[in-house]
């Protein structure tokens, strides 16, 4: 799809315009050009190469000098995940690192200035043309104290806290009036995400019912008949419809869906089939669908709640520490190469706690400290089929590697003390060496007889609510813990009987993703009931007596 008005292309003749291919949720957001907008699309729509991208370039070059805002929950996630994709559609589109533009270092002495700019290079995109935009994000206190900007986006936006957002940066986009004023897309906002799924991003689906549809069909046929003026080099013609597009694009909100399949002439029908196989369900039908799905029915955690047991805890000097250099700027691509030293919920005082779940396709492990009635899961760790207990252990030794605390809490149960015909060995023996010869201190903990589901299932209730003192109340890292919260969220209660299991069927499913399924509630399970036995411990009280018919 070739695009003539993208600024990359302005002033230059037909035949020396860069193309640039947009799929038809791109290009619709694009023509329609909304003050306000909002695309709810699914993963792999190209929602930062092909919408953020050049919607940014279009406010960096018809706002020279201008200070843009990119926001995310975290500022790590701004780092790995929202700024690279972005980076690479601009290079797409035709712009260079350290020639239009540098990445959090002074720009070149001869470069314009923005007018209202700021202090430190260090958190900043420097244009050229002077327009800057600073990165800023919810875990990180005061960023946004005192700016005042022209334009704000957001990557993975059900992620954001909208009463922050509402009440702390949404009221700085009001700079720059005597410069911009009339430009339509000043003081402009634009929110990406994939299809929301728990209740605080709900008002990112409401922006729909602020969209006028009127408006909306009305721009979208001037722009028609600026294309056909456009073809008819009728320039007279396309400047008036243009100032007609200008006047009603500067009020127009702008609510798009999409799914992956909107985007298959570049991802093809292999990647559809492949995530339909791979993925659970749910999953499917909200990343990929793009369904409104807000919960799984009949969820055997049905009370796990993000906004309530999730957190964000980072310790940002190590972040800046490894991805700022004073003369080379941001450093990207960054690989995932941090580890424990950028947690800053651990308690270094303090041993660390594991839990395993035991199969042949997938070995999962959770990492959690307890602190009074909290038990916070701070990592999680897998290795998949071919690799085996000793890669997983591998792979968590290599990340808590000079911990300085070496002893280490292992829980197990009576599934994991057995052996079988191929070894001689049990699973807690094996783990035991294997953490062993990764230099740790392992304190054995037997849990005894795996709780059944059933008493698995009224104790998650109750430590998701919260208000009986005698459970533990779990907290969960966002930042390390995705697959373990998606195995959770995912898992669906059946009622055998008089008795409430949970659904693993998806476990004996070959062709589906087993990071996604029960593997890693099952080892959630097993520290859950492991620290709460200890937390318990003094009490006189049994756990299992808590919640027994």
């Amino acid at each position: 799809m070739l695009v003539i008005d993208a600024p990359q292309n302005l002033g230059k003749p037909y035949e020396e315009v860069r193309r640039v291919h947009y799929n038809k949720p791109q290009l619709y957001s694009h023509l329609i050009g909304a003050n306000d907008e909002t695309d709810v699309w699914g993963r792999g729509t190209g929602k930062s190469t092909g919408r953020i991208a050049p919607w940014s370039i279009d406010k960096i070059f018809s706002m020279p000098r201008s200070r843009g805002v990119c926001v995310a929950e975290t500022y790590l996630q701004a780092l790995e995940r929202t700024l690279p994709p972005i980076i690479q559609g601009w290079e797409e589109m035709g712009y260079q690192r350290d020639v239009d533009f540098v990445l959090f270092k002074k720009p070149p002495s001869d470069w314009e200035i923005p007018y209202i700019g700021p202090l430190t290079p260090q958190h900043t995109i420097y244009w050229k043309n002077g327009t800057v935009i600073s990165i800023i994000s919810q875990d990180r206190p005061g960023t946004s104290n005192g700016m005042s900007v022209d334009w704000i986006f957001g990557d993975e936006a059900k992620l954001l806290n909208k009463d922050r957002l509402f009440e702390e940066l949404l009221p700085t986009n009001r700079g720059n009036e005597r410069y911009f004023r009339g430009i339509p897309g000043h003081h402009a906002t634009l929110w990406t995400t994939d299809m929301p799924t728990t209740p605080k991003a709900k008002w990112l689906l409401e922006k729909e019912q602020q969209m006028d549809k009127e408006q909306i069909r009305l721009i979208m046929a001037l722009r028609v008949e600026m294309y056909k003026a456009q073809q008819k080099n009728n320039v007279k013609k396309y400047l008036k419809l243009q100032k007609l597009w200008n006047e009603l694009r500067a009020t127009a909100v702008l609510y798009s869906e999409a799914s992956t399949l909107a985007n298959i002439e570049v991802l093809g029908i292999g990647f559809i089939r492949r995530m339909k196989r791979t993925l659970p369900d749910l999953l499917f039908r909200t990343s990929i669908l793009n369904e409104r799905i807000t919960q799984v029915e009949n969820g055997f955690y049905a009370l796990l709640d993000e906004d309530l047991h999730c957190y964000n805890n980072i310790n940002y000097s190590v972040v800046d520490g490894n991805y700022y250099n004073e003369d080379k700027g941001l450093i990207l691509p960054v690989n995932g190469s941090l580890t424990w030293q950028k947690d800053n919920d651990l308690d270094q005082s303090m041993p660390l706690s594991i839990a395993l779940d035991y199969n042949a396709s997938i070995n999962p492990l959770v990492v959690g400290q307890r602190s009074g009635q909290y038990l916070k899961y701070q990592n999680t760790f897998y290795a998949m089929h071919p690799q085996r207990l000793k890669d997983v252990i591998k792979n968590f030794s290599d990340y808590y590697e000079g911990y300085p605390n070496r002893d280490l809490i292992y829980y197990y149960d009576h599934t994991t003390i057995g052996t079988n015909a191929s070894s001689d060995i049990s699973y807690a023996d094996e783990v035991r060496a294997i953490l062993e010869d990764n230099g740790w201190n392992v304190i054995m903990r037997y849990i005894g007889q795996a709780l059944t589901h059933y008493s698995r299932y009224i104790m998650w209730g109750y430590a998701f609510a919260g208000d009986d003192p005698r459970f533990l109340r779990p907290k969960f890292n966002r930042n390390n813990t995705s697959y373990l919260r998606l195995s959770m969220q995912s898992a669906e209660v059946v009622q055998v009987g008089n008795e409430f299991k949970k659904k693993k069927t998806d476990e004996r499913k070959s062709k589906i993703d087993q990071r996604e399924t029960t593997h890693f509630s099952d080892a959630g399970d097993t520290l859950f009931v492991g620290e709460s036995i200890a937390y318990l411990e003094g009490t006189g009280t049994r756990l299992e007596t808590l919640f027994s018919k």
